[in-house]
């Protein structure tokens, strides 16, 4: 790792879908060192082993893996305090955002996701952030 690369924080992408990585993924590289999980068991390992500064947890994880909620509630314990935890999602039932803010994200976004409402919130700006959902 380079020395700039030291300064960046760190996010982790947890979407079981390579297409929506790969959206994030360039939505955020030139800010960010990027960690990505396509699985619960690589997002479950990172999380051991790193201090996320943020994590991005798609909802709907497939069939083989239990929902983004059930894998916040298992990694949560590796997470520092400070760590920026947003869930995401392609429904659009207005009662999302509210239930996972009472799980305990910090930030629930609608898919497609902006950029500028995703950096506020990883940046720690919640006044910058306008939700949709």
């Amino acid at each position: 790792m380079n020395n700039q690369e030291n300064t960046k924080l760190k996010v982790l992408i947890l979407d079981d879908d390579p297409i929506n990585m790969l959206i994030l993924s360039e939505m955020l590289k030139s800010d960010y060192l990027l960690f990505h999980a396509l699985t619960c068991e690589v997002a479950y390992e990172l999380a051991e082993k790193i201090k996320f500064d943020a994590i991005l947890i798609d909802l709907y994880l497939g069939d083989n893996c239990p929902d983004g909620v059930a894998l916040y509630k298992s990694i949560k314990k590796y997470l520092q305090k400070e760590c920026v935890t947003i869930s995401i999602s392609s429904s659009v039932r207005p009662s999302d955002r509210i239930n996972m803010l009472e799980e305990g994200f910090m930030y629930h976004f609608q898919k497609p996701l902006s950029k500028i409402d995703l950096i506020n919130a990883i940046e720690q700006n919640p006044e910058n952030v306008i939700y949709k959902s």
